[in-house]
């Protein structure tokens, strides 16, 4: 899997099964149910959200992380499941970072994840 976001590769740093891929659709204000029941879709658009989970870091590869993902909107080469590899650009709303502990003076975190939505 390729994972590059403002061209830092961010692979190496995901969790085993760290990263899930979503088509969302948006709909039209018109879309719903009608009186009879019937479902009546408008799809305007679908974008794409990707929810990503870090393995344990250490604090130089979760500044890597960070920093990448920081930016309002990033840039994000990744390989679609559908499309192939694709650039789209993307934010990031929230990012959690749990301090694990230090061992020989190198700081761990975990618990980094967050969740990448097509602009």
């Amino acid at each position: 899997m390729r994972l590059l976001v403002n061209g830092a590769n961010l692979a190496p740093y995901m969790a085993a099964g760290g990263l899930t891929w979503k088509r969302n659709d948006v709909d039209s204000p018109n879309a719903g149910r009608d009186m009879s029941g019937t479902m009546r879709r408008g799809r305007v658009t679908s974008k794409v959200t990707i929810d990503c989970k870090c393995r344990a870091l250490t604090g130089a590869e979760a500044a890597v992380v960070l920093t990448a993902i920081d930016p309002e909107s990033v840039l994000v080469g990744y390989d679609d499941p559908k499309d192939g590899f694709v650039e789209k650009t993307f934010y990031v709303s929230s990012c959690p970072a749990t301090h694990l502990m230090v061992r020989g003076n190198v700081d761990y975190w975990e618990g980094i994840s967050f969740t990448m939505v097509e602009l």
